[in-house]
């Protein structure tokens, strides 16, 4: 066999829509902190630069001037706690990516996932493994655990 580049896939907004279930982990998150909610709109504006960032946008009209550091630890905090529970919450493969993963797969290629959601999240998303969405069950049998092996993990300021 012909040796084959692996494909790399960013997970959130390429292979899955995941802002529900951010949204939803950031608007309790915001709640229990007094915070009114932002629209999933907006959220989806905010994302793409993890979620340290996410929670600074999410404050940032709030205050007038920058966000206090302390109310910032504090939303992240709650942030990371509610989204260990929402993440799957509305989680869903855009169309054609099962079809197109497999076919990918089924022509020799190694397939890996990058994201910088948690571990945990990642992983369970990656896998599907009693996820929201059971109608992709092997969605991604075919990814490789040595695509990111040797790798050091990376973390998003």
């Amino acid at each position: 066999m012909k040796n084959k580049d692996y494909l790399l896939f960013d997970l959130d907004g390429t292979l899955v829509d995941s802002i529900p279930g951010i949204a939803r982990g950031l608007n309790l998150a915001l709640e229990s902190l007094g915070c009114p909610e932002h629209s999933v709109e907006a959220i989806r504006g905010m994302v793409g630069r993890g979620a340290r960032e996410l929670c600074v946008a999410a404050l940032r009209g709030y205050f007038n001037g920058p966000v206090p550091e302390s109310a910032f630890e504090a939303l992240h905090a709650g942030f990371m706690r509610e989204y260990r529970h929402t993440w799957e919450n509305g989680t869903v493969p855009y169309a054609g990516i099962r079809d197109m993963l497999l076919q990918l797969a089924e022509e020799g290629h190694p397939l890996g996932v990058l994201s910088n959601k948690p571990h945990d999240r990642a992983s369970g998303a990656s896998r599907l493994s009693g996820c929201a969405f059971p109608d992709c069950n092997g969605f991604f049998r075919a990814f490789s655990p040595q695509a990111g092996a040797g790798f050091p993990a990376v973390h998003r300021p």
